[in-house]
């Protein structure tokens, strides 16, 4: 996927759904400025799959794409999450 926030704003990217959502609170949760909005939970790539830190620890395995997201949904990492469907809604009705 995208290294940075603009590369992945593209309909291309935004198609895979879940996937899309994971990467773009992956970039914005490597951000030190925003560790308040999630109560200092990160995610990380780990290879193909996607691991959720607190701090240091990490508390869960790691996850695909669409198994992150049902974790954010239930996690600080929501804030993220929701801009990244809206986000993604906003690209795909764009013409």
């Amino acid at each position: 996927m995208a290294r940075t926030i603009n590369a992945l704003l593209t309909k291309t990217h935004a198609a895979d759904w879940k996937p899309f959502v994971a990467e773009y609170v992956r970039l914005m949760t490597a951000k030190k400025a925003n560790a308040a909005l999630t109560q200092d939970y990160r995610v990380v790539k780990q290879g193909a799959q996607y691991a959720i830190l607190f701090g240091t620890l990490r508390p869960y395995s790691p996850m695909d794409a669409a198994t992150l997201y049902g974790w954010m949904q239930r996690l600080p990492l929501k804030y993220w999450a929701d801009e990244a469907d809206t986000l993604r809604y906003d690209l795909m009705m764009s013409r």
